[in-house]
């Protein structure tokens, strides 16, 4: 059941909160259709990197909780640089919302912190890719609800 009615709170993540994200990375993993469920997911790296991201400026890690207080989803990105110019870009690099709480107002809360930060961040642009090949229509009318809008394609090769 969606819980469409939810007050979700946005906030930055701390360090009581890396074992739950942990699990969310873990129930993205093992969703059906995503086409990351291949990789070995390595719990000690994403640690690593929440721990980091607590005390970097540079790394954005927000969760989002519902009406009781439980993590239902996150998104994670940072802010680097052109690599032809001193310009600053914000990326996007995890955002998920627990399946039972799939909803326009859970999503767009995540991405609009997201895009709020990187404005604060003085970046020229945010960009926010889907790259599992998983629901891309969906995340194409949320991106454009959000205010972005698309610009190009991804391309790959499993090796």
């Amino acid at each position: 059941m969606l819980d469409n009615q939810c007050n979700f709170i946005v906030r930055p993540h701390t360090k009581e909160d890396i074992p739950h994200m942990v699990q969310q990375v873990v129930d993205f993993f093992n969703e059906e259709g995503n086409r990351y469920t291949k990789l070995d997911i390595d719990e000690e790296v994403l640690y690593n990197i929440a721990k980091v991201a607590l005390d970097n400026p540079t790394m954005f890690m927000r969760v989002i909780e519902d009406s009781n207080g439980k993590i239902v989803g996150m998104i994670a990105g940072e802010i680097s640089m052109y690599i032809f110019s001193a310009e600053k870009i914000a990326r996007e690099f995890f955002l998920f919302v627990q399946p039972s709480f799939r909803n326009v107002d859970a999503a767009k809360k995540l991405v609009t912190s997201f895009v709020t930060w990187a404005q604060e961040q003085n970046v020229k642009e945010v960009q926010i890719a889907s790259t599992t090949g998983f629901k891309t229509d969906k995340f194409g009318k949320l991106m454009e609800l959000c205010g972005l809008k698309e610009i190009g394609r991804t391309y790959n090769k499993e090796f």
